[in-house]
């Protein structure tokens, strides 16, 4: 059996077990044998995402479909593409299982009017480019499964490590990764388009170069968790950003599969954030975000080298001290017609304490934010990195 060492931009994610999870439902139904048989097929090309994780490296292990793979009957009952935000968490979080020792789970649940699809994956196996990246391949293969014109998808590079010769140090192995936190409550924000365009303009005049609608919905999520939580973060709230690095490493590139992001970290104080118009606040986080090219990564992997060599690994994020902030503005799901249609319903289930999600709304955002129901406790064994 194969195996591949993991990177230094893994580490993060190698003492608790993040997930990547989203729910699609699919209004002309697809068939399960079809979905199971898809799956299947990705098992040679994507063995990383079905492989046992270790300390330091994956090891690959031979297709289980009873691992990764559920198919439910819910046929005498309508899927409510409708239903609220809130219920539609409450109602499918827990559907897929826990991954433990496993890197991805599929659920394939059949209604009478269609088929929901629950794609979970860990991140330690990929980031969110890499989430999509699958998805798209399974959807590639549905297609051939249901005898629609298919598409090809670049047979993905799986090799982890930017500089050859790098090895995961030696640290302890953990056999439970478990999640961040506990129970979380949902808020959900929407903004228009021509608010976040007008708060973006005066942002930019201020900050003297482009300021982003991604920095517009930022600087909202940060006053959002201040107001909402003002003891937590009165000593300040420390943001982290993933930022990914594909398009500037050569190494990596398009096609890399695995973890290509930097997790950006900034400090403010509780005073800057809530004081500042909405528009300064996103010029400041737009004059402080970080010019990445491969030297900057080169030395961000340098940095994590460091940290391990004492015996700690980097943390993706401290939800008692801090928040994780995601841009998914730029998903696409043109891709993910799996033969009978697009989904018409995608909805993120992904949680996490102190999080949030941009999403697109239409033309408009909406802001995903999620607060924990009962105080966060300190992330185990490691550090974050500046």
């Amino acid at each position: 059996m194969h195996h591949i060492d993991l990177s230094a931009l893994d580490a993060p994610f190698t003492n608790v077990s993040c997930a990547i999870e989203f729910l699609l439902f699919f209004p002309n139904g697809l068939a399960s044998d079809k979905v199971r048989a898809a799956l299947r097929g990705l098992a040679e090309e994507y063995w990383p995402v079905f492989a046992r994780p270790h300390a330091g490296f994956l090891e690959q292990r031979d297709f289980d479909e009873t691992r990764h793979f559920i198919g439910l009957d819910a046929r005498d009952v309508d899927f409510d593409a409708q239903a609220s935000d809130h219920d539609l968490y409450e109602k499918y979080r827990r559907v897929s299982p826990d991954l433990g020792r496993s890197l991805f789970f599929l659920s394939c649940i059949q209604y009478r009017n269609g088929t929901v699809l629950i794609a979970k994956l860990d991140h330690l196996a990929g980031d969110g480019y890499s989430y999509f990246y699958l998805l798209g391949a399974l959807a590639a293969n549905c297609r051939q499964a249901h005898g629609a014109q298919t598409f090809e998808v670049p047979a993905p590079r799986i090799a982890r490590t930017i500089e050859r010769g790098f090895r995961f140090p030696n640290v302890t192995e953990t056999s439970e990764r478990g999640p961040i936190g506990g129970d979380v409550e949902l808020e959900y924000l929407d903004v228009t388009q021509a608010e976040a365009q007008q708060i973006c303009s005066d942002a930019s005049e201020v900050a003297g170069q482009r300021v982003s609608v991604g920095d517009v919905l930022t600087a909202k999520v940060l006053q959002k968790l201040l107001q909402r939580q003002p003891q937590l973060f009165d000593a300040g709230i420390c943001l982290t950003v993933p930022i990914d690095v594909r398009r500037v490493v050569d190494e990596l590139g398009p096609t890399y599969f695995g973890n290509g992001v930097v997790l950006h970290r900034q400090q403010l104080s509780a005073d800057r954030v809530l004081s500042l118009p909405e528009h300064e606040l996103a010029a400041h986080l737009r004059q402080t975000a970080p010019k990445l090219d491969r030297d900057a990564v080169l030395a961000h992997i340098d940095q994590v080298d460091q940290i391990m060599a004492q015996g700690y690994r980097p943390v993706t994020y401290a939800p008692e001290r801090g928040c994780l902030v995601t841009n998914l503005l730029r998903m696409s799901w043109e891709a993910m017609d799996c033969g009978t249609g697009q989904p018409e319903l995608i909805y993120l289930l992904t949680v996490g304490p102190n999080t949030a999600s941009l999403l697109p709304n239409g033309s408009d955002y909406r802001l995903r934010i999620l607060y924990p129901k009962v105080p966060v406790t300190s992330t185990p064994a490691a550090v974050s990195l500046s």
